[in-house]
């Protein structure tokens, strides 16, 4: 999945982090978060253990990190009942990480990944049905693990992290919260029960957008006496 970083109102372009030098809520609307100290390897200088964040800022961060976990529990149980197939690597208690990049990165800028990108896919603007459908094979896709310690997951999950963060600095109250996980939750529903219903890929894109630009010549299937004629589906990224 490589995909351009879209324009969004909250971003850094700089990528500096904003510190706060009050205490409390400020009335611009934002508030300090305090973050623990970090353990340092070959560094003199340790991340800020306090930063500024906004109510806008918080609210979309949550919201995107708990639909990554409901799209991956979703995932887990699609895996299960065998409606993914193959391996489903998910991206359960690393929401944090693509969430948090995301909001660094300029306009400008495009990432990469091609393990565990549900959670990246989502943040760069695919929504969770074209994700669910992707993982399913249907035909409204993109196109484009080991279970922790319980102990670890209660200390250091990011959603809960987040959650009681922002809550405590007075960013959001609880009510809202409860709003966001039920929308989140009915969402989620929705787009795991249509990705099952939607029609399987066609087995034609098998040998679709294998080149970016094709010279005509047949594609090796599963037998040599039964080639492929390639597809083309969608214009190639890299010939734009």
């Amino acid at each position: 999945m490589c995909k351009k970083s879209p324009k969004v109102k909250n971003s850094r372009a700089d990528g500096a982090t904003r510190l706060d030098s009050g205490a409390g809520r400020l009335d611009s609307g934002a508030g300090p978060i305090r973050n623990p100290t970090f353990m340092l390897h070959k560094l003199t200088k340790a991340p800020a253990t306090q930063v500024t964040l906004t109510r806008d800022e918080a609210l979309e961060m949550y919201t995107q990190m708990h639909t990554i976990r409901r799209m991956e529990t979703a995932a887990a149980n699609l895996y299960k009942e065998k409606n993914i197939r193959g391996f489903c690597h998910l991206y359960s208690g690393q929401e944090a990480v693509a969430v948090g990049f995301k909001q660094a990165l300029r306009p400008q800028d495009s990432v990469i990944t091609a393990y565990r990108a549900h959670g990246w896919t989502y943040v760069m603007g695919v929504k969770p049905l074209a994700v669910m459908a992707e993982l399913t094979g249907r035909q409204t896709g993109t196109r484009e693990e080991v279970q922790e310690v319980q102990e670890v997951c209660q200390t250091r999950d990011p959603i809960t992290f987040t959650k009681e963060k922002i809550i405590s600095s007075n960013l959001v109250t609880a009510e809202e919260i409860k709003k966001i996980d039920a929308q989140i939750k009915t969402d989620i529903d929705t787009a795991t029960e249509q990705a099952k219903r939607d029609k399987e890929i066609g087995l034609d894109e098998l040998s679709a957008d294998i080149t970016a630009n094709h010279l005509g010549s047949d594609i090796r299937g599963v037998s040599i006496f039964a080639p492929l004629k390639h597809k083309r589906i969608g214009p190639a990224n890299n010939l734009k």
